[in-house]
């Protein structure tokens, strides 16, 4: 795989685990307004940079703009959506739309401190990358997550969520118009704790790992670790930071593994604030 196909490559990468962890309705601090309020639309902010000097060439910082409506139903199956505005704070500045999804989630099981939900989405392809490079089409991803509550096992606070996931991409073509390969389903497996340390602070450790795979076959392994810190203003309100890490496995002789929690090249570290209304 060249280098700008790997480029290309995490970047729908972490387009999808981000929309992934952004599902996480059951842990999330805005769950108990979800509760009460059967529409909610939860509005964020963030800033994210590498670890570069700003002086580098290499140092990015840039914005995204998010709107997360949902709604829940009767039946308890929650409607939800994301869109999301992204800019680049250096050089041409260009503000471009991330892929859009729609969709919705239902706990299928619930006993004790267990839940099982079932998560369906569909893409919308609004970012450039997606509609005028790969000429993707849609894309559908269904994925179990499977809930477990240590408040009265093991640590008090202390949440884990297991998601398997599928998704089906649909390109019109095979290979993008600058000649890489385009990626027909990837398969991922995320481990989320998420641990309440008061009542205003909350802290993540999302971890995920996937295989993608080409419409000739070829496959092609790709991770990310992600942990954050929350402080809630109040249950609507509240203030993230956070550094996330991912790349492919393998190192560069393309046989021994190479996994890092922390690399200045690939690292990102981010704050954001939102707000449910």
């Amino acid at each position: 795989m060249t280098q700008k196909s790997f480029i290309q490559f995490m970047a729908v990468k972490m387009l999808l685990v981000s929309s992934a962890y952004a599902l996480d309705l059951e842990n999330s601090p805005e769950a108990e307004i979800r509760k009460n309020q059967p529409l909610a639309v939860t509005t964020s902010a963030s800033i994210s940079s590498n670890l570069y000097k700003n002086s580098s060439s290499d140092y990015s910082l840039n914005s995204d703009i998010a709107i997360d409506p949902s709604l829940t139903l009767e039946n308890g199956t929650t409607l939800i959506g994301h869109i999301s505005l992204y800019k680049d704070l250096r050089g041409e500045r260009k503000e471009q739309l991330n892929d859009a999804y729609l969709g919705g989630i239902k706990t299928i099981y619930r006993q004790g401190p267990t839940s099982i939900s079932f998560l369906g989405l569909g893409f919308l392809p609004l970012s450039e990358l997606s509609y005028k490079d790969q000429k993707l089409q849609t894309a559908i991803m269904l994925a179990p997550t499977f809930n477990l509550s240590l408040e009265e096992l093991v640590i008090p606070g202390l949440r884990v969520s297991l998601r398997p996931s599928f998704r089906q991409n649909f390109h019109k073509f095979k290979t993008s118009l600058s000649g890489n390969s385009n990626f027909e389903r990837t398969l991922s497996t995320s481990l989320t704790l998420t641990y309440y340390a008061t009542e205003a602070v909350l802290l993540t450790s999302r971890n995920t790992y996937s295989r993608s795979y080409t419409y000739n076959g070829n496959e092609t392994d790709s991770y990310r670790f992600e942990q954050s810190f929350t402080y809630l203003f109040t249950a609507r309100a509240s203030v993230t930071i956070g550094h996330l890490n991912g790349g492919n496995p393998l190192a560069a002789n393309g046989i021994d593994t190479e996994i890092q929690f922390l690399n200045r090249r690939s690292s990102t570290v981010y704050t954001s604030v939102s707000y449910t209304f």
